[in-house]
């Protein structure tokens, strides 16, 4: 990393030019692969995109990949969808205050090529946003999840909540609204990788 400095403040006395133009890169390049970036992946935003640009070895700053974004008018404009809620289910919803606070589950279904039904199971960290694991099976019983569930507490430890919807698989006191985390995560994982 030194020597590549040096090498470069050689090259940039040599041409009579300053530093920075030797690692300048094209303004037309960046605009491009943050937009060719943004039509092969439809679901990523900014944040994403700066990731993917960083592992491939440019260093730009999020800010700039931001904005570039936003000249682009590259966002996705969001639905919101008004809910009616009871102030006492609000009160119900522990907030995740910590990583290992609240896990939060759900099942997602998808047909394979031979026209069999998979059922998904994805486990996710609600404050990290982190997936702890994913499972798919033909069929995820109740005993399953449970051996499920104990090798990830024996990986990353029990968490104080794990929040599901009211499915056959559980017997919860929770509603699908709260756990919107989890449904944004099958969101994603249908759009990027089940579609």
């Amino acid at each position: 990393m030194i020597n590549s400095k040096i090498k470069s403040k050689t090259v940039a006395e040599f041409l009579n030019i300053s530093i920075s133009s030797i690692y300048y890169q094209s303004k037309k390049k960046i605009y491009s692969l943050i937009k060719q970036i943004a039509n092969s992946f439809p679901s990523y935003g900014d944040i994403r995109i700066y990731r993917v640009l960083r592992n491939k070895g440019y260093k730009i700053n999020h800010k700039k990949v931001y904005r570039i974004y936003k000249e682009l008018n590259l966002q996705k404009v969001k639905v919101k969808k008004h809910k009616k809620i009871s102030i006492s289910s609000c009160n119900s919803l522990t907030e995740a205050k910590h990583s290992n606070h609240v896990w939060a589950i759900d099942f997602a279904f998808d047909e394979i090529e031979n026209g069999k039904i998979i059922k998904i199971m994805p486990i996710c960290d609600v404050f990290s946003r982190f997936c702890i694991g994913i499972k798919i099976d033909n069929s995820i019983c109740a005993n399953s999840i449970i051996e499920i569930f104990k090798s990830y507490f024996l990986k990353y430890n029990k968490p104080e909540i794990i929040r599901t919807d009211n499915g056959p698989e559980f017997i919860s006191k929770g509603s699908p609204w709260e756990n919107g985390n989890i449904e944004s995560f099958i969101g994603k994982l249908r759009e990027e990788c089940l579609n």
